[in-house]
This record gives C-alpha cells, structure tokens and sequence, in this order.
C-alpha cells in the first residue's frame, strides 16, 4: 500500500511525463545551467591570462623597451622552472 510521499511522487512523475511544456521548460533549464558552468570554466582561466599580460605590461614599462619583454619572459620561466628553491 503506497503511502502519501508514493503517491505524491507518482502523480508528479506522471505529470512530468505527460506535460509537453514542462519537458521543454526542464530541457531549456538544464541546457542553461549547463551553458553557464561551461562559460564559467572558459571565462575564468582567460581573465586570469589577461590579467597576468596586464601585470607583464605594467612591469615591462619601467624597463627598457628593448629588452623588457626578454627579461619578464625568461624571468618567469626559469622562477617556474626552479620553483621556490631559487629563493633558499
């Protein structure tokens, strides 16, 4: 004998079944929801890049021109390189 949260979940189960505009309505929401988390794990690393350009351009001004660029570059891969043993 199906008690009152049975039946509750079989009339909605039915009613999600047989409602066309409810199937739409869920299908609309979950491809939403979906479109937004995968936005989010797209935008999220190319502000952190623009942000980190941005970083290299405002350092890469109070240095000579010419050989800014080189200097941060090479700066940065060999302190990813090494790690944190280059500061011991």
């Amino acid at each position: 004998m199906p008690n009152n949260s049975e039946k509750r979940a079989s009339k909605l189960k039915s009613m999600l079944e047989n409602n066309h505009f409810i199937k739409i309505f869920l299908l609309f929401t979950t491809l939403l929801g979906t479109s937004m988390v995968i936005g989010d794990g797209v935008l999220t690393p190319c502000i952190s890049v623009l942000s980190a350009v941005g970083g290299i351009k405002e350092a890469a001004s109070k240095i000579s021109e010419g050989r800014s660029n080189c200097l941060d570059i090479s700066g940065n891969l060999d302190c990813s390189f090494h790690g944190s043993e280059i500061w011991n």
